[in-house]
């Protein structure tokens, strides 16, 4: 059974998903209210517009205050590489099914995805890896304009990005830059990953037009914890912002 969750304003979002149990998947929708609350609780909110299928293994990101990107994952009839873009209003959820056209990413479950200007104009959706029809291990890299709908693809068949279920965080993005983190996931064989990769990113001015992030290095940093640590401390260091970079797994700040 798939179950996301995603924090959106003041109250914390479920998608868990249910109408079929030919594969144990839901498309419940239930919000779990910390706001005007004495006790936080549960809520099943109202859903409209185009309400998902069943799923599981999607993804489901946070891309605003208000708005979250659903794309890819299993389904009664397999694969899919569907795209919602969910709005919440109060304790209620829109669903809107975005048109497809132009490059688009094979269908696929168990991949990662991030994004990048969180909360800011134009957030790009950065997504990768996972499992296609033939359940195979996918090793490309796409980056998503939410508001216009296009897709652009940065990488493909890369071998460090040749992995399905990894995870993937953006953990530091100043104004014009960008660090996204790829950590394990397994391997087009079938073994467990403790490789790490970290992504940079940095912002182009297209003459007026919406910019664009490109990706400007790759940093493949290996197994070895402290050193991962150590050399992606000195990237962040590197990029050209006075901002705090947080990064919640190891609780730790760099200035």
């Amino acid at each position: 059974m798939g179950h996301l969750l995603v924090r959106l304003s003041l109250a914390q979002v479920s998608l868990s998903m249910k109408e079929y149990s030919d594969r144990g998947n839901t498309n419940e929708f239930h919000v779990y209210s910390l706001k005007n609350v004495a006790v936080p609780r549960w809520i099943s909110g109202k859903v409209s517009g185009d309400r998902p299928p069943p799923c599981s293994y999607n993804t489901l990101t946070l891309v605003d205050t208000r708005r979250a990107v659903m794309f890819g994952g299993n389904t009664k009839t397999g694969r899919v590489n569907d795209i919602y873009v969910m709005t919440l209003d109060g304790m209620n959820v829109n669903f809107e099914k975005m048109k497809k056209y132009g490059p688009w990413p094979k269908k696929r479950s168990s991949h990662a995805a991030c994004v990048l200007n969180y909360d800011q104009e134009y957030p790009q959706l950065l997504m990768t890896g996972g499992l296609d029809e033939n359940a195979q291990a996918l090793g490309d890299l796409w980056l998503l304009s939410v508001d216009h709908g296009m897709w652009i693809k940065i990488r493909d068949h890369e071998t460090y990005l040749h992995r399905w279920r990894p995870s993937m965080s953006c953990v530091s993005c100043a104004e014009k830059t960008a660090s996204v983190l790829v950590f394990g996931g397994v391997d087009k064989d079938g073994h467990k990953q403790s490789l790490t990769t970290v992504l940079e990113f940095k912002l182009v001015d297209n003459s007026g037009e919406v910019p664009e992030w490109i990706m400007d290095d790759a940093v493949v940093l290996g197994a070895n914890s402290d050193r991962s640590l150590s050399v992606f401390a000195e990237s962040v260091q590197a990029v050209e912002d006075d901002g705090v970079y947080f990064i919640p797994e190891l609780n730790k700040s760099y200035t």
